[in-house]
Order: C-alpha cells, then structure tokens, then sequence
C-alpha cells in the first residue's frame, strides 16, 4: 500500500478573472505482487486495509527485505501513481464545477492539472499469515 501526496494548480475563473490556487490531496492506492507487475486494488480495497489488523510478528528481516524490495523499485509503480493522479484532477474539477454551478458561480474555464509527480510519502506492506502448521507443510 502506498500513501500518496498530489499537488493540483487550480484556476478557477471570476469576475476579475482567474484565480490561480494550489491545492493537495493524499490517498491510499494499494496493489498486490510484485511493483514490476502490480495488480492494483480497487480504492476501497486499499481504504480497507487501513483497519488491517496483525495475526502475528513478522521476522524483522523478512520485513526489511519486502520494503526493501517495494521501495528499490517505487520507479516501476509511478506511471500508475501519477496515472490516477490524472483522474483526481478530473475529479477535482468536476467537484469544483459542481458546487460552482449550484451558487450561480462561473464555471467555463475551470482548470485543475496535476502539478509534477506525486509525492510518496509511505509505502506498507501486507505479508499473508502462515501458521506453523501452514509452514511446516
């Protein structure tokens, strides 16, 4: 699971013309396997396992060697990162043009665009429990 920073330049027309604003946005984009193949997860799914609980420890070296593994290669999961962060912006927009339409405000001419790469700010990674008599099997 990845949480992720996104930064959007935003003009949003007026009566004295545009006014530029930068806003954010974080979110939580989680994929299954390895980064060179990601199967990504739908949003809720990757929302949900934020309320993930422990069944067990993981062996401190097996966990730096999966982190290790995910953050060696963050470069293979950024198209897709910055993929969705494409559709945030349209998303944005059309949020902004909705409230904007519902007050009588101007909406011809509201722009959002993604502003660079997005920002990870943490990766997370899920390894499935094995009990011991999974293991010894």
């Amino acid at each position: 699971m990845l949480l992720v920073r996104y930064r959007f330049q935003m003009n949003l027309p007026g009566r004295y013309g545009d006014t530029p604003v930068i806003a954010e946005d974080a979110r939580v984009l989680g994929f299954a396997g390895s980064p060179a193949s990601a199967e990504w997860l739908p949003d809720e799914d990757a929302v949900a396992l934020l309320t993930a609980t422990a069944d067990a420890n993981t062996l401190p070296e097996l966990a730096r060697q999966q982190s290790s593994r995910v953050l060696s290669a963050i470069d293979d999961l950024m198209p897709h990162v910055n993929r969705r962060g494409e559709e945030f912006a349209e998303e944005l927009r059309e949020a902004h043009r909705r409230v904007r339409r519902s007050v009588d405000q101007a909406v011809r001419g509201a722009r959002v665009t993604l502003q660079g790469d997005a920002d990870i700010l943490g990766a997370y990674v899920y390894l499935p429990y094995r009990s011991e008599a999974q293991r010894e099997a």
